[in-house]
């Protein structure tokens, strides 16, 4: 910040952000503004030799554009002791507002640390939140959508943002928290997909800067695991192995647990596989009334042995068959609902 008197007499104080400090002319012909760093005027205030200028007001924010030929000294305002020196808070402030309202970054109860700080030094405070340096990491297919047994490539891509810390000095990707990358994006390949969560995540070392420390910043976690399918269908006979319900619709375990069976105008004979840790809650006609047909649904078998994705067996699982004289004269929707 630094001061300047017009012609006038008033003075003109301003700010130096490169600086965070303000400056009062230590003589009243001052005119030039301090080599380096951007200005901008604060505020007008009045001098005791001098009175205001009628062309400004106390507070009143006045923007001028000095000559360069113009010389002069500046004296920084706190810097010690005698007659230009600031006046520093002498305790911490207590803010007391109303329901709702902030002080800047300050809420209502909040301790403003004062002690030794200027008015501006605690207005600047208010106003500036550090915001520390963060990562994310995004993956490629999404996660959640496989089936166990299935075999895909997982693109990692990771992003750093500085916000108010330091420059980014590097960066690994992790797998189940061992280092597998020092560099993105990054492709694992081949990646077999189990019941077990395989987890990513990046991290990044950072320099460091006036507001925050040096150190590490790790993004968010990305997790790969595979879930079992289910199958229904409308079938021409009984399903008798776990190949030939995968060739009818299937839905992930992960999907939910409300699904709709269309039963179309050919097949007499409609079925649906559940896993082993799934059992039948009901199963609803929506196209007859929302009659409830779970008793025409009869297990078959509940010890079917179904098959993943790479074609291993999975035993346990219940296979359910609803048959009729005649197939549908029109498309019926059945709503089965699982737990």
């Amino acid at each position: 910040m630094t001061t300047q008197r017009n012609a006038l007499g008033a003075l003109i104080t301003y700010y130096d952000p490169e600086e965070l400090v303000a400056y009062l002319a230590a003589d009243p012909a001052v005119r030039k503004y301090p080599e380096g760093g951007t200005l901008f005027f604060w505020e007008v205030k009045a001098d005791v030799e001098n009175p205001l200028s009628p062309l400004y007001k106390p507070g009143e924010v006045v923007r001028n554009t000095p000559s360069s030929a113009e010389t002069s000294e500046w004296k920084k305002v706190g810097g010690g002791s005698g007659s230009g020196a600031a006046e520093v808070f002498p305790e911490n402030i207590l803010v007391k507002l109303s329901t709702g309202e902030t002080f800047g970054k300050y809420n209502n109860g909040d301790l403003i640390p004062a002690v030794g700080k200027s008015a501006n030094e605690v207005i600047l405070d208010a106003l500036r939140r550090t915001i520390n340096p963060a990562a994310t990491l995004n993956g490629f297919p999404l996660s959640n959508q496989q089936e166990i047994g299935e075999v895909i490539d997982i693109i990692l891509d990771a992003a750093y943002q500085k916000n108010d810390g330091g420059d980014s000095t590097g960066v690994v990707i992790r797998k189940d928290n061992n280092q597998i990358a020092a560099s993105e994006p990054y492709t694992d390949t081949n990646v077999v997909m189990i019941a077990t969560p395989k987890v990513y995540q990046a991290v990044y070392t950072q320099s460091g800067s006036p507001e925050v420390n040096a150190g590490t910043v790790s993004s968010n976690t990305l997790s790969y695991r595979g879930f079992h399918r289910y199958w229904y269908g409308a079938v021409a006979a009984n399903p008798a192995t776990g190949a030939e319900v995968r060739a009818y619709s299937g839905r992930l375990a992960n999907a939910g647990n409300t699904w709709i069976l269309n039963t179309g105008t050919v097949e007499k004979k409609y079925f649906f596989m559940l896993l082993p840790d799934q059992n039948l809650s009901g199963v609803v006609d929506l196209d007859a009334l929302n009659l409830n047909i779970t008793s025409e649904y009869t297990l078959i078998d509940n010890n079917f042995t179904g098959q993943d994705f790479a074609g291993n067996p999975i035993p346990g699982c219940k296979l359910y068959v609803k048959t009729q004289s005649v197939p549908y004269s029109t498309n019926h929707r059945h709503q089965i609902t699982i737990s």
